[in-house]
């Protein structure tokens, strides 16, 4: 009985040492491996915060750029004064001018002209006063309807660069150094909008305007046999009229922005960062305005117009600050995916003629970039 169980003992004794080691074996193998991933692991981290300095190439983007024009329309013709005799004016329905005389008045009017010209006959006003002429301009008014902006996305690229100043653990504090080149397009019209009627009421005293015809057109000297005689110096009067404008403006910028300041990364993963940053920001804009505008307005059954056309250039350089936060993927050795998202405040360029201002609001936009990273 004995021997047969040594001999049984012996014929299975490789197959219950295969038994108990082989366990024992896989847990050992499992644990190096756990133990060597866990050092790779390390290894990443340690390779990456060791790299002290980083370039890299994003493609940038500034979005809520505000550009807005105001309007500052003057009468469409040379009017003058609100009061005063002996001045040229011109009207888009006339003319009174300084005549041969000097404008020498009478005992009625103290002083006179002959040089005047009108275009219809609903401009004389008979009434008991002695009789009125009228003479109009328009203009558009200065309200809100006669400003306009747009926001615009500006497009770019961006080169950085920056270096490790401070390591902890599983975090990195680096300095980073930026610079963008940009441009943005954007263009803003009218519909409709308010304009301004002018109405300048001449005296006649007791003369007839209408006596050599409708339309009539005075001269520097009198005509042979005498021409009408109406008093300079008028009564102005002013009213609102609804019209529209067509075409509009466009503004085209371009812009170089350098940043600089300090970031902070926190590694919860070997091959994943996230982190904040903030610093200053200095912008050096170059602007170009064109507007290509028509002035409508019909007035009396008639239909008035007025072209403007012309550009502006202006360029300036706008100081301010940033703050946001970023992200990397370590894509391969040294190689990495990052991204940003920053805001900023930069303040506002302005600029103008004497027909309108504008003006170019970076107070409050987004910065964005994505793009490659190296490090070394």
């Amino acid at each position: 009985m004995i021997s047969r169980l040594t001999h049984t003992l012996r014929a299975n004794l490789p197959l219950l040492l295969c038994s108990i080691l082989l366990p024992c074996y896989a847990a050992d193998t499992q644990k190096e491996k756990d133990e060597d991933t866990f050092a790779a692991a390390e290894l990443t981290l340690k390779d990456e915060s060791d790299s002290p300095y980083h370039i890299g190439l994003r493609y940038f983007n500034i979005w809520g750029v505000d550009a807005s024009m105001t309007i500052k329309s003057d009468f469409i013709d040379q009017v003058g004064p609100a009061q005063g005799g002996g001045i040229d004016r011109s009207y888009m329905d006339g003319f009174v001018f300084r005549d041969s005389s000097d404008n020498l008045g009478d005992i009625l009017l103290p002083s006179r002209t002959h040089f005047f010209g009108f275009d219809d006959a609903s401009q004389f006003i008979q009434d008991g006063n002695g009789g009125a002429l009228q003479f109009h301009s328009l203009r558009r008014l200065e309200n809100a309807q006669n400003r306009s902006s747009s926001r615009s996305v500006s497009n770019g690229v961006e080169f950085n660069v920056g270096r490790m100043i401070r390591r902890g653990n599983n975090w990195v504090l680096n300095l980073d150094g930026s610079l963008s080149f940009n441009r943005a397009n954007s263009s803003s019209g009218f519909s409709s909008t308010q304009f301004e009627l002018l109405t300048d009421t001449y005296p006649l005293g007791f003369v007839d305007p209408t006596v050599l015809g409708v339309p009539y057109a005075g001269r520097y000297h009198p005509q042979w046999g005498g021409s009408p005689k109406i008093g300079d110096q008028p009564v102005r009067s002013l009213s609102t009229l609804n019209g529209s404008v067509h075409g509009g403006s466009t503004v085209e910028t371009d812009s170089m922005l350098l940043r600089l300041g300090p970031s902070w990364l926190y590694h919860p993963k070997p091959r994943f960062s996230v982190g904040f940053g903030a610093g200053l920001t200095l912008a050096q804009l170059q602007s170009e305005m064109t507007y290509q505008e028509l002035e409508e307005v019909q007035w009396n059954g008639k239909t008035y117009q007025q072209r403007y056309e012309g550009s502006m250039k202006s360029s300036d350089a706008l100081l301010g600050v940033y703050a946001g936060f970023q992200t990397n993927l370590k894509l391969r050795e040294h190689w990495l995916l990052t991204a940003e998202v920053d805001a900023a405040h930069l303040g506002q360029m302005i600029w103008g003629d004497h027909s309108r201002t504008m003006r170019l609001d970076l107070g409050s936009v987004i910065m964005t970039a994505i793009g490659l990273r190296y490090q070394f």
